[in-house]
């Protein structure tokens, strides 16, 4: 076995994607929960944490990007309102935001999505253009890598949808069938981004594509992952043996190399 290192990380910023659904079936209760609960989430955030807030339904609004201003983005939540007979885009909201985030730097990054649905028009069919696939194809791939934490709110979720994306990328679903248990759920939520690490790997594995599974074992449970990466060839190292420097030179001379 290779040894690795472990380090809590306690320095790097976390960048979030928030989305939050305000379809029509969303008004109400679910509404009232769903921004209460996400405040109460912001305010647990450390003060270089980055959040974007997103809301979708029929169409996509992005509120604020990637933002310190922990402040102005609870502003923008207060003032969230379902809007009556919209659909719910979820997919193309999901894709939009891994795409976005996968730009920023590699560490601790995660998108959030919360809904009480699955991914509908007002009038039936799917809202997205793009599909659950896509958005697993570009969110788990190995150079785009982002965890979609997934949050399902009342009893019409679809959560078998939402539960893949989640564990295909690394993330978690949280069911929420009351909307007093949403306060709950995000606080869980937040304790877990707060307490990631990072394993460093070196790896002596011959170029090319390769793929690291790893399984901690804790508290008596194993929990397992894995990632695809690529190691580049390694550069040529071309050394002069003969002559040697400063050596001066008359005739013709043999040149001796050393290439690694």
């Amino acid at each position: 076995v290779d040894p690795v290192s472990i380090d809590l990380i306690t320095d790097q910023p976390i960048y979030i994607a928030l989305l939050l659904d305000t379809s029509g079936s969303m008004r109400g209760s679910k509404n009232e929960a769903m921004i209460a609960a996400s405040k109460e989430f912001l305010n647990g955030l450390n003060a270089q944490d980055r959040i974007s807030v997103t809301t979708f339904n029929s169409e996509i609004k992005n509120l604020i990007d990637f933002s310190t201003d922990h402040n102005a983005a609870t502003s923008l939540i207060s003032s969230i309102e379902a809007v009556s007979g919209s659909g719910t885009c979820l997919y193309d909201a999901a894709y939009e935001a891994v795409q976005k985030i996968a730009a920023l730097p590699m560490g601790r990054r995660a998108v959030i999505i919360l809904t009480d649905g699955k991914d509908e028009s007002p009038t039936g069919g799917a809202c997205s253009n793009l599909t659950i696939d896509d958005v697993l194809d570009l969110a788990a791939d190995g150079n785009t890598r982002v965890p979609i934490f997934s949050i399902g709110i009342g009893d019409t979720v679809d959560e078998s949808g939402l539960a893949r994306m989640a564990k295909l990328t690394g993330g978690t679903f949280n069911s929420s069938p009351k909307t007093e248990q949403l306060t709950a759920t995000f606080t869980r939520l937040l304790e877990l981004l707060q307490s990631q690490y990072i394993l460093d790997y070196v790896s002596v594995a011959a170029p090319g594509t390769h793929t690291l599974v790893l399984s901690v074992d804790y508290l008596n449970t194993v929990h397992t992952d894995s990632r695809d990466f690529l190691l580049l060839e390694l550069p040529v190292h071309l050394s002069i043996i003969s002559p040697v420097t400063d050596q001066k030179i008359t005739d013709k001379i043999l040149i001796a190399t050393s290439i690694t």
